[in-house]
């Protein structure tokens, strides 16, 4: 894949700028003289010669260019012709340079600086793999070929170099296309031109024309002779927000649907839904987040009622090479011509070798639109199906919130420096299994530690309270975990906690927070890293004592055997739990208190042997 080899290339990119910014020529003409536009000339002419009678560089520049776009190219899909391979070598190699400037010292031209637009972790725009544009534009052709569009136009609001007009173009089409791009920017327009024209004269397939204008498509309206709806929509919108004055005219011409802090792709999207016609489409790569994102809710909402979800498809962790911790997702939508037009959706996760053996990896096509507009906040989830709904409607006589307070554990700071007043052991997510919140791994925090922004309070400090995890890796099945925790004992940054009224009841209130059902009662509403205690306080309550009395004694049996744990010589919490979940005794044990709380919970919740399952099912998948 050309855009892993080549940002592993990117000192011989920062180079290549280096040269033509050095030798820049100036003809008034900003993005034909830019470096980047430059740096595309040169590689395409390279890959030209490397596909005709091979390249022979004059330069050892030229010839360091060539060994990474060839091995840029070799690295594409199977069946993939071999200038398509050259033509997003230099996509990725030149597009990693968009933002980079130069600055002169002692007359030369040398260091780098790197402002927001350059690609980086923080940047919130990157490049798009090409499996990930490949699996969008197969998909949207495939639909534009079923639709009555017979010369499709679609539009880009974010073009930058042009991923999704080459892929296009690589794919083919049995009809003409138009193609159009926006971008703020006008150098990855020059450089979309130059690598549209190369594909074009290699092509035998594609039919594909391209415009490109330089204006903010949030802000500006299509120019005068670019239509004014668009058969399809697609692109990689930029993810994270600009500066607050723009975030501020954003949101005040996309509402009520941007309220408060937004991420920007939702702008894009909403942007989307005005171009495009009724029949058309809406195809975007976005981050997993958007699926369960409070802020995302009245976005989701407005796709599910006008439109068809066609397909999610799932990606692993790492696709985007310069954030590895991120999971992508791609969507395609048909905005509906009537009320009645309803559809299936394609569950799918991409069968790439990323992300590890343990990922889902599987397509279904099932008919779930109707079951997410039930969900609280219409969450577009990928392991919910109809069977799942009665989770939504277990029942109890209170909630949480009314038995004690869900609250978040301290919060660290570098810059707000307060001290705590009291010592005590801070229990972060990583102290804390099932049942076990581990003190002898805890922090220890004394009274005149300055270094958190909110401290626990003494009465925190000294309350009996079942803390738990409240960040969670999304690639985890199991999303609650908690533990009791008593006097000295604080959750901190990453662990928060409940403190019940009576405490006499605190290993039940721990139990039922490891449950499965309310494991599964969480996870049909969210499966995002941050643990959203507005869920929590929300969890439905059966009092009945002596069940009470009963799940309490098990919980405190499966502390204790932890507890047993540390009798035996371990390194470290994880050495630990392989001892509890592996020993002879431990494991045995363990497992048959564990079965027993879920059963009598089960039994308290009126759940049926059938509903039982289907909880089980849930818990253990990955929904990434």
């Amino acid at each position: 894949m050309s855009s892993r080899v080549t940002f592993h290339y990117l000192p011989v990119a920062q180079k290549a700028f280096l040269y033509f910014a050095s030798n820049q020529e100036s003809h008034g003409d900003q993005e034909a003289t830019a470096p980047q536009t430059r740096l595309v000339d040169a590689c395409l002419r390279i890959c030209t010669a490397e596909m005709s009678h091979g390249f022979e560089p004059e330069q050892p520049a030229d010839a360091e260019i060539c060994r990474v776009l060839r091995k840029a190219a070799d690295a594409r899909a199977e069946g993939k012709p071999l200038w398509a391979g050259y033509a997003e070598a230099v996509l990725h190699f030149a597009e990693r340079t968009l933002g980079m400037c130069s600055s002169r010292l002692n007359g030369r031209e040398s260091t780098l600086t790197k402002p927001e637009r350059t690609r980086g972790r923080n940047c919130g725009t990157y490049s798009t793999p090409e499996f990930i544009a490949d699996t969008m534009a197969k998909e949207l052709l495939t639909y534009l070929g079923r639709s009555s569009f017979s010369s499709p136009d679609i539009v880009d609001l974010s073009v930058e170099a042009g991923q999704f007009p080459l892929s296009l173009l690589i794919r083919g089409s049995t009809r003409h296309i138009r193609f159009y791009g926006m971008d703020r920017d006008p150098v990855p327009l020059a450089m979309a031109e130059r690598l549209c024209r190369f594909g074009a004269e290699f092509s035998s397939s594609g039919k594909l024309r391209l415009s490109v204008t330089n204006q903010d498509s949030l802000l500006e309206d299509p120019p005068g002779g670019w239509p004014r709806r668009y058969s399809a929509v697609i692109g990689n919108p930029p993810w994270k927000g600009g500066h607050t004055k723009y975030n501020e005219l954003v949101r005040g011409l996309f509402q009520p649907e941007l309220r408060g802090n937004f991420d920007l792709y939702l702008a894009f999207i909403l942007r989307a839904h005005e171009l495009v016609r009724p029949g058309g489409f809406l195809s975007f790569v976005i981050p997993s987040t958007f699926l369960f994102n409070q802020n995302a809710g009245d976005v989701r909402r407005l796709l599910l009622k006008d439109y068809d979800i066609l397909s999610l498809h799932v990606y692993p962790q790492g696709s985007f090479i310069e954030v590895p911790c991120l999971i992508p997702i791609s969507f395609l939508a048909r905005k509906r011509a009537s009320v009645k037009s309803r559809s299936t959706t394609l569950i799918s996760y991409h069968p790439t070798e990323l992300g590890g053996a343990q990922r889902p990896r599987y397509s279904e096509r099932v008919a779930v639109a109707a079951v997410w507009r039930q969900l609280p906040g219409h969450v577009f989830h990928p392991l919910i199906r109809k069977n799942c709904v009665f989770l939504l409607g277990i029942r109890g006589q209170r909630t949480l919130k009314e038995f004690g307070e869900v609250g978040c554990g301290a919060r660290l700071s570098s810059l707000e420096a307060i001290n705590p007043g009291l010592p005590f052991l801070g229990i972060h997510a990583r102290h804390i299994r099932a049942f076990h919140a581990c003190a002898r791994a805890a922090l220890k925090y004394g009274r005149g530690d300055a270094v958190f922004s909110r401290p626990p309070s003494a009465e925190v400090i000294a309350a009996p309270k079942v803390v738990f995890q409240d960040l969670r890796y999304m690639t985890h099945g199991t999303r609650l975990v908690a533990a009791t925790a008593g006097a000295g004992m604080a959750p901190v940054s990453t662990a928060s906690m409940f403190r019940p009224k009576d405490a006499q009841f605190l290993h039940f209130y721990a139990a039922l927070l490891n449950s499965a059902l309310v494991n599964a009662w969480y996870k049909v509403r969210d499966v995002n890293r941050s643990i959203k205690l507005f869920h929590i306080r929300e969890l439905p309550i059966v009092y009945e004592k002596r069940a009470w009395d009963r799940i309490g004694a098990m919980a405190l049996d499966c502390s204790t055997i932890w507890e047993r744990s540390h009798e035996h010589p371990h390194d470290g919490l994880a050495a630990e739990e392989r001892f509890v979940h592996g020993s002879p005794g431990g494991c045995s044990e363990w497992s048959h208190l564990r079965s027993q709380i879920d059963s009598e919970i089960f039994d308290l919740y009126d759940v049926s042997a059938s509903q039982r399952n289907i909880v089980f099912r849930l818990v253990n998948a990955r929904a990434f």
